[in-house]
C-alpha cells in the first residue's frame, strides 16, 4: 500500500490533533510507503488552502503508484473533494466534530455535496458519526475510530522542587490547598465560566480552580466589534477566527468579590509548566455545557489527564462520552447540574487513598484503549480494507513491493 496524506498541522508544535496527526504518519511511515502534503513553515494558510487542488493532482500524476489519498480533517477534504473523478485512487477523510457542525447554511450545504465523493469517512466518535449520518452520508461509508495519547511515561517526572515553583506561580503557598485543573481554549462549550459561577463558590475554602489555555484581550478592537454581532453570527467568526469565545465573561469574573479569589486563569502556558500543573492537580474537569453550532467531537484532553493518573470529572454529552468510559477512566456527570458536580467532588477531595487508587486504574485503562498503536493500527486496517485488500497491522512490512525509503515528503 502506497499513500498520500494531506494536513496542515504536521508541523504544528501544541495541540492534541496536531500530536494525532504526528502519530499517525509516523505510525503509517513504519507500514507502508507514506508520502506527505504538508503546510509549509513559510506558506500562509491562504495560500495553502488556495493551491492545494493544484499540488494534489501534480503529486498523483508524478506518483502513479500512489493508491489513497488521506486527508486529516474534513474541511481541507472538503476543499480537494472533486479531485477523487479524475483520479484512480482512492479518497478517505476524518471528521472530528466542529468541522461538521459548523454552524453555516451554505457550509453544511457544501459539506452534503462534497462529503459524497469520498471512499470512507472516519469519525473520531460516534457523536460525530450520527453528525456525518445527518448529512444524509451512506453508513457504509462510514467508520469511527478513536484518538489515540501518549504514555504516562511519555512525560517527564516534576521534582518536588519543580512543583513548589508552580503552586508559588499561582500564588499557593499552603500544602493543604487543593486543585482543580482544567485546560483549553476559553470556548463557551468548555463550561469554565458556568464551573466558576454555579459549582466553585459551594467547593470548600481550601480549593482552588486552576485554567490554563489560550484566552483573548477583552480590550481588542475584534472582541467589542464581535459584542455587536447576533450571536448566530457571532459563533461563527469566534470559530473561523479560532477566538475563545469564553474570555469576556472569565475577565469579568477574574474582577469579582466573590468568584475571583477561588480561580485563576494563567493563559497559555509551556508544555513544562502544563506537566507540572497536572502532578499537583488534585482532580481535572472537563464541564462542558451545549452550545448551538460548536461542539466537542471527542475530548482528547481528558485522555491526557487520565492518562496522567488523574481522576477526571466530564460532562456526559457529545464525543467527550467516547473518551471517558464512566467508571473506568474518568466520572460522568450530567452537563449543567451543579448539585452533582459539587457533591461528587467535595466526597473525591475529601478521599485521597481513593483518588490515587482510581487515578491509577484509569491510568492503566487509559494505556489498553487508547495506545498510539491502536490508532493506527485501525487507520491501517481501514485504508486496506478500502483498497480491498484487507492487511493485519502486525504483518511484515513487504520490502519486495517498496524497496525505496519509506516515506517522502511533498
Amino acid at each position: 500500500m502506497e499513500i498520500l496524506i494531506v494536513t496542515h498541522k504536521l508541523n504544528e508544535s501544541l495541540g492534541g490533533m496536531q500530536k494525532v496527526c504526528r502519530e499517525l504518519y509516523h505510525g503509517l511511515s513504519e507500514k507502508c510507503k507514506t508520502h506527505i502534503i504538508n503546510l509549509d513553515k513559510d506558506d500562509s494558510r491562504f495560500k495553502y488552502y488556495t493551491s492545494l487542488k493544484y499540488r494534489i493532482e501534480k503529486y498523483l500524476k508524478s506518483n502513479l503508484q500512489i493508491e489513497l489519498v488521506y486527508f486529516n480533517d474534513a474541511f481541507v477534504g472538503m476543499l480537494c473533494a472533486k479531485i477523487r473523478k479524475k483520479v484512480d485512487a482512492k479518497f478517505v477523510v476524518t471528521a472530528h466534530g466542529l468541522d461538521i457542525v459548523f454552524p453555516n447554511y451554505f457550509y453544511q450545504k457544501w459539506l452534503r455535496n462534497h462529503l459524497i465523493h469520498f471512499d470512507q469517512i472516519i469519525c473520531v466518535s460516534e457523536f460525530t458519526k450520527t453528525q456525518v449520518l445527518n448529512l444524509g452520508i451512506e453508513p457504509n461509508k462510514i467508520r469511527v475510530i478513536e484518538n489515540g495519547v501518549d504514555k504516562n511515561d511519555s512525560y517527564p517526572v516534576i521534582s518536588e522542587y519543580r512543583q513548589r515553583i508552580m503552586r508559588k506561580k499561582i500564588s499557593l503557598r499552603e500544602d493543604d490547598y487543593k486543585i482543580i485543573l482544567a485546560t483549553g481554549r476559553a470556548v463557551r462549550r468548555k463550561g469554565f465560566s458556568w464551573f466558576i459561577k454555579e459549582v466553585l463558590p459551594s467547593l470548600p475554602d481550601n480549593v482552588l480552580f486552576v485554567i490554563a489555555g489560550p484566552m483573548n484581550s477583552p480590550y481588542s478592537t475584534f472582541s467589542s466589534w464581535l459584542d455587536y454581532l447576533p450571536s448566530s453570527w457571532r459563533t461563527q467568526f469566534e470559530t473561523i477566527f479560532s477566538k475563545a469565545s469564553d474570555s469576556n465573561e472569565i475577565y469579568k469574573l477574574m474582577n469579582h468579590a466573590t468568584y475571583g479569589k477561588k480561580f485563576i486563569h494563567l493563559g497559555k502556558v509551556s508544555q513544562a509548566d502544563l506537566n507540572a500543573l497536572y502532578t499537583i492537580a488534585d482532580l481535572y474537569v472537563m464541564p462542558n455545557v451545549k452550545v448551538k453550532g460548536d461542539a466537542e467531537g471527542f475530548g482528547l484532553v481528558a485522555l491526557e489527564a487520565a492518562v496522567r493518573g488523574k481522576v477526571v470529572l466530564a460532562s456526559d454529552l457529545e464525543g467527550i462520552t467516547q473518551a471517558i468510559q464512566n467508571g473506568k477512566n474518568g466520572l460522568l456527570l450530567p452537563s449543567i447540574q451543579a448539585d452533582q458536580w459539587i457533591i461528587t467532588i467535595t466526597e473525591l477531595l475529601m478521599n485521597d487513598e481513593f483518588r490515587r487508587g482510581f487515578g491509577q486504574n484509569a491510568k492503566e485503562y487509559t494505556h489498553e484503549q487508547f495506545s498510539w498503536t491502536t490508532m493506527v493500527g485501525n487507520y491501517y486496517d481501514c485504508f486496506t480494507t478500502v483498497l480491498g485488500d484487507p492487511v493485519p497491522y502486525g504483518a511484515p512490512f513487504d520490502f519486495e513491493r517498496y524497496p525505496e525509503s519509506l516515506s517522502s515528503v511533498a
